[in-house]
């Protein structure tokens, strides 16, 4: 039985720089794709698109933002631009996502008022967690606290306190004072008092107001439940 012939010896070379040299463009592609997507300006994010606002304007996420122009989308720091539009007071949590090609998306969530801190003639919105963050001319239809603006920890107290009153004395509530979260005040629109203290035992002082108010007087101490007074 005959023995093949063995291929000549020029024809195995060739056939191993050709696999090299597809290797060779194969891996150039893909740096050549990479760089064009990454580096270049083919894919720049030229269109950044902000959804779920309320009371801020597209133009303040977009300042906040803070994206250079002509960057090319695969080159945002997406985390970085959710951590710059995080410092807007008013935004809860945000979202970024990229939507090729040249398309950055912006989901918003902004906060939600739960009471309002009066302000001279203006009054600071805030949410359950006492965070102020915008201000508006109208008495919107909230809880007002007087209070000061940075004054979180407090405002939550107050809104947590009133949130605990029935729902019929609730209603007879026009402003909490509270210069401490020890001394949270609601004042009613006669004029009447309710000396609530502190929010601990929030639900048992909201109980024993319910009772205290049957009987008459201007003010009405809860701060300790144990032992309530009327004056």
């Amino acid at each position: 039985m005959a023995k093949p012939t063995p291929r000549p010896r020029w024809k195995r070379i060739v056939r191993r720089v050709l696999i090299t040299l597809s290797y060779v463009v194969v891996i150039a592609g893909a740096v050549a794709a990479v760089y064009l997507v990454r580096f270049s300006s083919l894919f720049p994010a030229t269109n950044i698109e902000v959804q779920g606002l309320n009371t801020l304007t597209a133009d303040a996420v977009i300042t906040a933002a803070a994206i250079e122009p002509e960057t090319p989308l695969a080159a945002v720091d997406v985390e970085q631009v959710a951590r710059s539009v995080s410092g807007l007071r008013a935004v809860e949590s945000v979202t970024v996502a990229r939507n090729w090609p040249t398309s950055l998306l912006l989901e918003i969530t902004e906060r939600t008022p739960a009471i309002a801190v009066k302000l001279g003639t203006k009054y600071m919105l805030a949410d359950a967690n006492g965070i102020t963050y915008t201000t508006v001319d109208k008495k919107p239809s909230l809880p007002i606290v007087l209070a000061g603006p940075e004054e979180q920890q407090i405002i939550a107290d107050s809104l947590a306190a009133y949130q605990a009153l029935s729902a019929g004395v609730a209603k007879k509530v026009t402003e909490i004072q509270a210069n401490s979260i020890d001394s949270i005040v609601f004042v009613f629109k006669d004029g009447d008092k309710v000396m609530f203290g502190s929010v601990e035992q929030a639900e048992l002082k909201s109980q024993v107001l319910d009772q205290l108010l049957k009987k008459k007087g201007k003010t009405y101490d809860v701060s300790a439940p144990a032992y309530p007074t009327v004056k």
